[in-house]
C-alpha cells in the first residue's frame, strides 16, 4: 500500500512539473500603456495558462526597436504584439519566432504578411457591422454616411457592396473635411433610415459628432456610431470589439501555435468574435416610437452572450 502511494505522488509530481516545463513561454509586446490592451492581456493569461514576460514600448519606436532587440535575446515560444506599432516592429525584427497580433486596425495596411505571422484584427467586418444594425433596426433600409475619399473611398465602396447584398442601400455623402459636415447632413435629409459613421479623421471630431447627433435626433432615425464613449455622447448605438474576448480568441491561437498543432502562415487574419454593444437610452427616448430598437438591442445581446453598456 505503501509502495502504491508513493507511486502515485511520484507520478501527480511527474504531470505537474512536466505541464509545467511544457509551458510556452510567450513574449507579450504592447505599443502603449492602455487599459484595452491590458484587458486582452490580463483574460489571454487567465485563458492560456502561459508564462509571460511583459514589455512596454510606450508608443515609442526607439524603445521598441530595443524591446524587440531583448526578445530576441529571450527563449521565446511566441510573441503577442498588440497595437500597431508593437506588430509592425516585431514583423521586422523578428524572423523565426512565431508572431500573433491583435488590437490592429486594418492590419492589411501595416505589410503583416511575413510567414512567422498571423493575427486578430481590430476591425469588425463591414458586413457584420451592417447585419447586425439590420438585425437590432429591421425598419433601416437606407444608411447614411459621409466621408472623404483621400481617407475612405475604398471603405465606402465596399460598405456599399455589403450593404446591397443585405438589401439595403448605403447612401454616402463626400466630404473634404468637418466644415462640410453641416452641408452633407443637410444632402441627407429625408433620404436616410439611419446615420453611419465610419472610422474617417473628417468625421472623427466632436463638432462633427455633435452636428450628427444633433441631426439625427431632430430627424428621429438612429445614429450608429463607433465606440461606447461616442454613445455616451449622444450617439444610439455602437458596436466595437470586446476585448476581453480578443483575448481568449488569442490564446487560442497561441496554444495551437506553440504546441505544433499548426503555423501561423496558415492562420488567416481573423476578426475579432465578441462584439460589446453600447446604447444610449436618452437618445433613444429623443428619437420616438420610429425607432424602438432598446428592446431588441438587449434581446440581440442576450442571445449571443455579447455585453452591453447602457448610457442614460
Amino acid at each position: 500500500m505503501k509502495s502504491f502511494i508513493k507511486l502515485l505522488i511520484v507520478t501527480l509530481l511527474w504531470v505537474v512539473l512536466s505541464g509545467d516545463a511544457l509551458a510556452a513561454r510567450i513574449g507579450v509586446v504592447k505599443s502603449r500603456n492602455l487599459s484595452s490592451y491590458n484587458a486582452v492581456i490580463t483574460a489571454f493569461s487567465i485563458a492560456g495558462h502561459h508564462e509571460i514576460v511583459e514589455y512596454d514600448m510606450r508608443n515609442d519606436v526607439r524603445r521598441g526597436k530595443a524591446v524587440i532587440q531583448q526578445l530576441g535575446r529571450e527563449k521565446i515560444d511566441l510573441v503577442l504584439a498588440l497595437g500597431p506599432l508593437a506588430a509592425a516592429l516585431a514583423g521586422e525584427g523578428i524572423r523565426e519566432t512565431p508572431i500573433l497580433f491583435c488590437m490592429v486596425p486594418n492590419p492589411e495596411s501595416y505589410g503583416l504578411n511575413a510567414p512567422n505571422i498571423s493575427g486578430i484584427s481590430l476591425t469588425i467586418p463591414l458586413k457584420t457591422q451592417l447585419g447586425t444594425l439590420r438585425i437590432m433596426a429591421d425598419n433601416v433600409k437606407r444608411v447614411g454616411v459621409l466621408y472623404n475619399s483621400g481617407n475612405s473611398a475604398e471603405i465606402v465602396e465596399q460598405a456599399g457592396q455589403a450593404a446591397r447584398s443585405l438589401g439595403m442601400e448605403l447612401v454616402s455623402e463626400e466630404i473634404k473635411g468637418s466644415g462640410d459636415v453641416s452641408a452633407a447632413l443637410a444632402k441627407l435629409n429625408s433620404r436616410i433610415d439611419a446615420l453611419w459613421i465610419i472610422p474617417d479623421n473628417a468625421v472623427l471630431n466632436r463638432s462633427a459628432h455633435n452636428l450628427m447627433v444633433d441631426f439625427t435626433i431632430r430627424n428621429r432615425i438612429p445614429f450608429f456610431t463607433l465606440t461606447p464613449k461616442l454613445v455616451k455622447a449622444g450617439g444610439l448605438l455602437s458596436l466595437s470589439p470586446d476585448y476581453a474576448s480578443i483575448g481568449r480568441q488569442a490564446a487560442l491561437l497561441a496554444g495551437k501555435i506553440t504546441e505544433g498543432k499548426i503555423k501561423p502562415s496558415q492562420i488567416p487574419i481573423s476578426a475579432p468574435e465578441g462584439i460589446k454593444i453600447a446604447i444610449n437610452l436618452t437618445t433613444s427616448k429623443k428619437i420616438g416610437v420610429q425607432c424602438d430598437i432598446a428592446l431588441e438591442v438587449f434581446t440581440y445581446a442576450a442571445r449571443h452572450g455579447f455585453p452591453i453598456e447602457v448610457y442614460e
